[in-house]
């Protein structure tokens, strides 16, 4: 007797934590999940693995700006950011890099 099931397809995805506390923008909790869309290039985790550890990232919880940076069918896949959820209030967006006046 064999079994026809459909095969089903497991999405795996890729979350982080930055070692430190990260604050929702809307409610100021620290219960912060970052993650990477499935569509996000394996390669570039690495440099946003090392902008999360030099604390160089802010969340982005803009609906506009998050339409502009995360637009999948036309982005280069360097290009791409990682996104977070607040797991207090359910808010979301995308990570962005800080930008050192500095240097």
């Amino acid at each position: 007797m064999s079994h026809n099931r459909p095969r089903t397809k497991k999405v795996m995805i890729t979350s982080t934590s930055p070692g430190y506390p990260v604050y929702c923008p809307k409610c100021n909790s620290d219960r912060v999940v970052i993650f990477f869309d499935p569509k996000f290039v394996g390669r570039f985790i690495n440099k946003w693995d090392e902008l999360i550890d030099e604390r160089k990232i802010t969340l982005e919880n803009s609906w506009s700006k998050i339409k502009t940076e995360n637009q999948w069918g036309i982005i280069d896949p360097k290009n791409a950011k990682p996104n977070w959820l607040c797991k207090e209030c359910y808010d979301g967006g995308i990570l962005l890099e800080v930008q050192n006046d500095n240097q």
